[in-house]
């Protein structure tokens, strides 16, 4: 899996982005200390309930989950991505035990978390989902615990409350925000630049390619942040000059505006998964109402909610089973019944008696005599001595004509064919 290291932020930041603060040769120390106290205690708390554990799991794969203090973490091991029996340890720690230091221009939102063991290979990508707290825009890792330098893990994606990604190794992973702490709302950062800061700001910055873009004749507000030409790469914060403030903010910005971690609509769902970042009722997890809308973001629409209504061509209440719409109301022209099997004749559906005249009446398949419901069928009397001529006490109902039966039922004796009415 190919990572991006992440830059580090030792330069001067305006005291309008990261509140009271003041510069040393050291970089940036906060004098605020009550709330250093407090952040510490925080620490402390988060930690309080710690995840740790130790499962072998072999080729089939399996699923690991483990929960601690902040929420739940889940392994999701795919069968063949191990050749044979690995004993997997997940560990929540604090990340002030690890030799690699946190930027103090980096928030924490979430726990530090040791996947082993090292340098475990697999052969096809597993996926770890970490729980966060609070605003969360980047996942960060270490090689080991003597690792030295953090790096940004890409494409992870973030919901309200969890950040998953997938891996080919384990490491040690963090959950931080790049953004929020210092800078406000993200959000603000990715749509508030007007023309004069976009235009400073890539003109402080000796940024050729976008600044002919920064045009005030095109657009009164134009973002710079979103011009396909600028990214986060542009912004070299990491070389230790006094660059003006708007330089972290805007490289900030730009990584979380080119990642999609943005939230226009307050639904604590992030742009890049949000499939309607304008409609705070729509995002994934949402419940699906029956609207012509996917209210939860899963591809489909009123699943589950809609009601199958076939054509009544011929208005007697039957539906065609083979024209139908699926529709959260009834439409026009449209029951709920699927069972005419003559949807052009009003006189031909289950609601009507069978009757004789070689036609499916009712829509049973039978026909006529072959229907045990068929009604106003003539009698037929038995004529066993075949003089034409029937016996009434022997009848037959019947659409046809039964073999050795006759309309007649004037015979008084059927045995000899020398003794009728005739």
């Amino acid at each position: 899996m190919k990572y991006i290291r992440l830059f580090s932020f030792g330069l001067f930041f305006l005291s309008a982005c990261s509140g009271d603060s003041k510069e040393t040769e050291e970089g940036i120390l906060d004098t605020d200390t009550e709330a250093t106290d407090t952040e510490a205690t925080d620490t402390e708390n988060t930690n309080a309930d710690e995840i740790s554990i130790l499962e072998t799991v072999g080729s089939e794969g399996g699923t690991l989950e483990a929960t601690g203090g902040i929420g739940t973490v889940i392994l999701e091991i795919p069968a063949g991505a191990l050749e044979a029996d690995v004993e997997i340890g997940i560990e929540e720690i604090n990340v002030e035990d690890l030799s690699a230091a946190m930027d103090y221009l980096i928030d924490i939102a979430g726990g530090t978390y040791v996947f082993t063991p090292h340098g475990t290979t697999f052969g096809q990508p597993v996926e770890i989902t970490l729980p966060q707290i609070g605003f969360a825009d980047t996942i960060l890792r270490l090689e080991d615990e003597y690792d030295m330098s953090w790096e940004m893990i890409p494409d992870a994606i973030f919901t309200a409350d969890t950040a998953s990604f997938q891996t080919s190794t384990f490491s040690i992973y963090i959950i931080a925000s790049l953004c929020n702490s210092y800078c406000g709302n993200v959000e603000d950062l990715c749509t508030s630049l007007d023309y004069e800061t976009c235009l400073s700001t890539c003109e402080g910055l000796n940024i050729a390619g976008p600044v002919g873009n920064c045009s005030q004749e095109s657009h009164d507000n134009y973002n710079c942040l979103t011009d396909a030409a600028l990214t986060a790469s542009d912004f070299d914060c990491s070389n230790g000059d006094a660059l003006p403030a708007t330089c972290l903010i805007t490289q900030l910005a730009a990584s979380a505006c080119a990642s999609g971690h943005v939230d226009n609509d307050g639904d604590g769902v992030y742009s890049d998964v949000d499939c309607n970042d304008n409609d705070d009722t729509i995002y994934p997890g949402s419940v699906e109402v029956c609207d012509t809308i996917d209210n939860n973001c899963d591809g489909q629409v009123d699943e589950g909610l809609t009601t199958t209504y076939y054509l009544d061509g011929d208005s007697d209440g039957f539906g065609d089973a083979t024209s139908f719409q699926n529709a959260c109301t009834q439409p026009s022209g449209y029951v709920a019944d699927d069972t005419d099997c003559n949807d052009a004749n009003a006189l031909i559906n289950p609601g009507i008696t069978e009757i004789c005249d070689t036609i499916d009446n009712d829509c049973d398949g039978l026909v006529d005599d072959s229907d045990s419901s068929v009604s106003g069928a003539p009698s037929w009397y038995a004529d066993s001595d075949s003089d034409g001529f029937g016996d009434v006490s022997s009848t037959q109902d019947a659409c046809t004509q039964p073999l050795g039966y006759v309309t007649d039922d004037t015979d008084c004796d059927d045995t000899t064919a020398l003794i009728n009415t005739g």
